[in-house]
C-alpha cells in the first residue's frame, strides 16, 4: 500500500492539495505463476505554465486566445487491474480506468490562436488488455488493445483520441543475440477532430505496418534496416497534417 500527498501554493492560482493512493496484492499460484490485483486513485493540479501565459501575451497570439484568462486545471482518476505472470513467459493484464479532467488547458489547433481552456469537465474511461509471450524458439509476441470512451464538456468525443486502438508486435531472433527481425502493426479507429468552421469531423481509421531488422557485426557494431508504414497507408492523426508514406532507413551503430 502506498500513499502520497502534494501541496502546491501558487501566488496566482491559489493553494491546491493533490494526493494518490494505491494498493497491490499478489497471490502465489505455485509452479512459478502468480496473480497481482492492484488499484489506485489520484488527483492532480496544474497551473498554466510560464510559456503558455507568455505565448498568449506575445505577438504570435490573437483572439480568442488573447481574450482567455487561463486558470488552473484539475483532475482525478482511478483504475483497477489484474495481472497474471505465468511460469513459461506468459504475461496477461486487464485494466479498467476512469478519469475526469476539469478546465483542461490545450493549444488551439483549429485557428492556432494560442492556448485555450475547456470550461467544465472532460471524461475518459475504458479498458486496456495486454498479452506478452516469450517462446523458447526465439519468438516474442506482444499485443495490446485499448477501448477509450471520451467526452468533452460539449458532450462530444475528445479530439484525436481513438475509441479503439490496438498494437501487435512480433520479434524473432534468427540468430540469437546477433540477428533479429521485428514486425509492428497498429490499428486506430473511431477518432474525431475539431475543425474551425466545421465543428467535429470524423478521422479516417487507419492500419500501419512497420518492419525492422538488426544484425550485430561485433559486440560494439551493428547494422539495421527499417521500413515504416510499409503498406503506404494514407492517413491523418490530425486533420490537415499528412503523415509520411512508406519510408526506408538503413544505418549502422557503434557503441564505445
Amino acid at each position: 500500500v502506498t500513499a502520497g500527498m502534494r501541496l502546491d501554493d501558487n501566488d496566482d492560482f491559489g493553494r491546491h492539495t493533490s494526493y494518490r493512493l494505491s494498493a497491490a496484492y499478489v497471490v502465489d499460484l505455485g509452479a512459478g505463476s502468480n496473480i497481482k490485483y492492484r488499484a489506485s486513485f489520484g488527483t492532480g493540479f496544474r497551473a498554466p505554465s510560464l510559456s503558455e501565459i507568455a505565448y498568449n501575451a506575445g505577438p504570435s497570439a490573437y483572439a480568442p486566445a488573447t481574450l482567455a484568462e487561463l486558470t488552473e486545471e484539475t483532475s482525478e482518476g482511478y483504475e483497477f487491474a489484474v495481472e497474471y505472470f505465468g511460469n513459461e513467459g506468459l504475461y496477461l493484464e486487464a485494466v479498467y480506468f476512469d478519469q475526469e479532467l476539469t478546465d483542461e488547458l490545450y493549444f488551439d489547433l483549429i485557428a492556432f490562436s494560442g492556448y485555450l481552456q475547456a470550461e467544465g469537465q472532460g471524461h475518459s474511461s475504458g479498458v486496456e488488455l495486454s498479452v506478452e509471450q516469450a517462446f523458447a524458439s526465439g519468438l516474442w509476441l506482444s499485443a495490446n488493445y485499448t477501448y477509450n470512451e471520451t467526452e468533452s464538456p460539449g458532450d462530444v468525443n475528445r479530439s484525436r483520441r481513438p475509441e479503439h486502438l490496438a498494437n501487435l508486435s512480433l520479434s524473432y531472433d534468427i540468430l540469437p543475440d546477433r540477428w533479429s527481425v521485428i514486425v509492428n502493426y497498429r490499428v486506430a479507429k473511431d477518432a474525431v477532430n475539431e475543425i474551425f468552421g466545421l465543428g467535429f469531423v470524423e478521422l479516417d481509421d487507419y492500419e500501419v505496418l512497420d518492419l525492422s531488422t538488426n544484425y550485430s557485426l561485433t559486440e560494439q557494431a551493428s547494422v539495421y534496416l527499417r521500413v515504416e508504414n510499409a503498406t503506404n497507408e494514407d492517413y491523418e492523426e490530425v486533420t490537415g497534417y499528412q503523415t509520411a508514406g512508406s519510408s526506408l532507413y538503413v544505418g549502422a551503430r557503434y557503441s564505445f
